[in-house]
């Protein structure tokens, strides 16, 4: 940002001049995790490398001043979510998380992310805008922790080839305790053509009944992956009182 560095940083929201603190700059620009700024009005006032990083955004791509819908992302089409968070930290002035499923990165995968946003004040306890810190979203299966295991994140790639996309969607379902017609109305196909599936996927791996499908999975970590058909782009509130 052409006026952030260490020792701060100004921005304009309303038409006032707002002033960051080093210490905050600092904090973000030496974290891994994208961090970033808004003014009132939802524009950026700042963004660190890692948040450019995460957007993908041209190397001389300046975000001040920008809405998210102005930013050359496809999380733009998704801006009115974005504001709609910026909108309810300010008023409830209070942290908001959210779990935020979007193509992200160079190499443009839909993946979650859990979004951390609060109020932003000044000296004199005024809100100017929101901070947010975003990070990658870890699941655990509660299989996992079936027989001592220590738990392991699921997986939004596939941890092999073996499979087609359409016989990985049959897996995730078949290794849920799903039947054959189950799957195939989930799926919005024929039963037969979920049987065939099914006997390829039996055929590839060598075994002949769901439990040791199911044992393959576990062994494999293809019990820890998720289908891209089953997580859409989208925001959604996380609250963790409930």
């Amino acid at each position: 940002m052409k006026n952030c560095d260490q020792q701060g940083c100004l921005g304009v929201t309303g038409g006032s001049t707002v002033e960051i603190s080093p210490q905050i700059i600092l904090m973000c620009e030496n974290s891994r995790d994208p961090w970033a700024i808004k003014d009132l009005e939802s524009r950026f006032i700042y963004g660190n490398k890692a948040n450019a990083a995460l957007l993908n955004l041209p190397s001389k791509f300046d975000i001040e001043s920008r809405l998210d819908s102005e930013i050359p992302n496809p999380t733009a089409d998704f801006a009115c979510n974005f504001q709609e968070h910026d909108r309810k930290v300010i008023e409830l002035k209070q942290n908001i998380s959210s779990l935020d499923i979007y193509t992200y990165g160079r190499e443009q995968i839909t993946q979650p992310y859990i979004s951390e946003k609060s109020p932003l004040h000044n000296q004199d306890g005024k809100c100017i805008g929101v901070i947010f810190h975003i990070r990658k979203c870890h699941f655990f299966p509660t299989t996992s922790f079936i027989g001592g295991k220590l738990p392991c994140s699921l997986v939004f790639d596939p941890p092999e080839d073996l499979f087609t996309k359409d016989e990985l969607e049959v897996v995730f379902l078949a290794i849920h305790r799903m039947s054959a017609k189950e799957i195939a109305k989930e799926l919005d196909l024929l039963d037969r053509t979920i049987e065939k599936r099914l006997g390829n996927i039996y055929r590839k791996i060598g075994v002949s009944f769901l439990r040791q499908l199911i044992d393959y999975c576990q062994t494999k970590g293809f019990d820890r992956y998720i289908p891209p058909r089953f997580f859409k782009p989208g925001s959604k509130f996380i609250d963790y009182m409930q």
